[in-house]
């Protein structure tokens, strides 16, 4: 005969449902409320990876989630994962990632027409600070360029229509007089 410690535990007390109620960002660990009858103590959430390589993905108070509860105790319980809801809906409804943050920034891969956008809102900067950045392909940039050291090209530069190593200027006189400005 079996002893109460050899009876398995409730395989529908492993996994449950909860709510984050609160997240304690300075120490790594959230509240999570079950069917807003039960609440954990501070719990871990699972990141992607958390060794040389490390992620930080903190959830959001009221982000509805996957908790995994061994033996059945919420009080060793640990999120697993996200669920879209109504609050949070998902941010994509086709095969293009989407990584969507508070402010409105999203950063997404279209795999079918490869492309690759990051959308920032009005006021935010992009910084990449690296010793060489290498960009193979065209660029195109609308809006102002502002660069604070030498520009080193191979090739021809243009601007406006006038070539920099091969145009003329009218009003060229012989002596010390300026020329006009280029045709």
């Amino acid at each position: 005969m079996n002893s109460p410690e050899d009876k398995p535990t409730d395989p529908g007390q492993l996994i449950r449902l909860a709510t984050i109620k609160s997240v304690d960002l300075a120490n790594g660990l959230c509240v999570a409320s079950i069917d807003d009858e039960s609440e954990t103590g501070p719990i871990k959430w699972l990141e992607r990876r958390a060794g040389d390589t490390g992620t930080w993905s903190p959830p959001t108070v009221g982000e509805q989630v996957v908790l995994l509860c061994p033996d059945g105790e919420i009080s060793g319980a640990v999120v697993l994962g996200s669920l879209s809801s109504d609050n949070f809906p998902a941010p994509g409804t086709d095969l293009t990632e989407v990584l969507k943050y508070k402010d409105g920034a999203v950063i997404s891969y279209d795999p079918e027409a490869h492309i690759l956008v990051a959308e920032l809102p009005a006021g935010s900067e992009a910084r990449l600070i690296a010793e060489t950045v290498n960009i193979t392909g065209d660029v195109a940039i609308t809006g102002k360029l502002d660069v604070t050291d030498q520009i080193t090209s191979d090739a021809e530069v243009e601007a406006a229509g006038i070539r920099l190593t091969a145009h003329q200027h009218s009003g060229v006189t012989a002596g010390s007089a300026n020329t006009g400005d280029p045709v």
